[in-house]
């Protein structure tokens, strides 16, 4: 009796034994998926190589974005028209009244157009006003849309006093590395940090980037139209954790590997109203004035006839030549009754 109880006693200590080893087993396996060896860790310097070659890949597109910033004393909203190729861009805001704002990039200046003041300007990027203009490629790296960003400057690793490696994180329900720039070592950049989340095994996308103060999430939706996040939300946080400013872009329309023709990038690209002065900010000088037919010419030009213009004033000759020939006809007719 005492043999068949330690023999059951045996069988359940090692059944026990084996569930032990097997959820060790598990939990080992588990782990080893939230932690990758070193060897197969990713350089974060390769990864951030990696979105630089992406965004420099991206076709020429042509864009339909709507953009909006909230902060506890302003509100603004705008739906914007974008064509770009490269460093070449052009902005158009969309209203219903017509062309109130407008930017061009050649890849050297931009063309300014303020339908407020009714004048068009030469303008350094590093020279903005207050309209949105960025470079598109640079959508969910670049938290402040600013003017004169570049993909180098967004991603300045080569600047960096050192780029290491997190890990692997989840951003929403994305699996993305985390890589941080630190720039420690320079006085004027002290503390300064960058974080960016990447995805290696999906075209290098960027779904999250931190910058001091600065949260940009990004969303990819629209997969005939992979390059570039569909939405993109900026939070800016004081240091109690508040938010303090909040700005949306979205792609609400996209088309990829468009013909764009060339005086896109320059002042007849904005199709301005013709008699618009030009000034050169650059250089502090004007330029002249803006005429569609003649480009920028020294002084202002007369007023051209239009052709409703033309068409009502051909219509006005035609019904005064017909008043006269009917008073003439008629004095013909009168005189040749009073002879009679």
């Amino acid at each position: 009796m005492q043999r068949i109880c330690g023999d059951k006693m045996r069988r359940r200590l090692t059944k026990h034994a084996a569930d032990v080893v097997l959820l060790f087993g598990l939990l080992t396996q588990e782990s080893s998926k939230a932690q990758l060896p070193a060897d197969s860790r990713p350089d974060p310097v390769v990864l951030l190589q990696g979105v630089e070659s992406s965004r420099l890949q991206i076709p020429a597109s042509s864009l339909e974005i709507r953009y909006a910033y909230r902060s506890p004393t302003i509100a603004a909203e705008g739906a914007y028209s974008v064509d770009f190729d490269g460093d070449r861009r052009r902005f158009v805001a969309k209203s219903e009244s017509g062309l109130k704002h407008g930017v061009v990039y050649d890849g050297t200046k931009a063309i300014v157009y303020n339908g407020i003041l009714h004048q068009a300007e030469v303008r350094a990027l590093s020279n903005p006003d207050t309209g949105l203009f960025f470079d598109p490629r640079l959508l969910g790296i670049n938290s402040g849309f600013f003017w004169d960003y570049s993909i180098e400057s967004c991603l300045p690793y080569r600047n960096a006093a050192k780029v290491g490696l997190i890990g692997q994180e989840l951003v929403g329900d994305k699996p993305a590395w985390h890589v941080r720039l630190s720039f420690v070592e320079k006085p004027s950049l002290k503390d300064y940090l960058i974080d960016i989340w990447i995805d290696a095994s999906n075209g290098f996308r960027v779904y999250r980037y931190d910058q001091n103060g600065l949260q940009m999430y990004s969303t990819f939706e629209n997969n005939e139209y992979p390059w570039l996040p569909s939405r993109v939300v900026v939070k800016e946080y004081n240091n109690k954790g508040d938010v303090v400013t909040q700005t949306e872009c979205e792609i609400l329309h996209a088309k990829a590997n468009v013909a764009i023709p060339p005086a896109t990038w320059t002042l007849a690209g904005l199709q301005i109203p013709d008699g618009t002065p030009v000034l050169d900010l650059v250089n502090m000088k004007t330029k002249g004035f803006w005429y569609s037919r003649h480009g920028i010419v020294s002084t202002p030009m007369p007023t051209e006839v239009s052709a409703v213009g033309s068409t009502r004033a051909r219509v006005l000759v035609w019904l005064a030549c017909a008043l006269s020939t009917a008073i003439l006809l008629l004095v013909i007719v009168r005189s040749r009754v009073k002879r009679a």
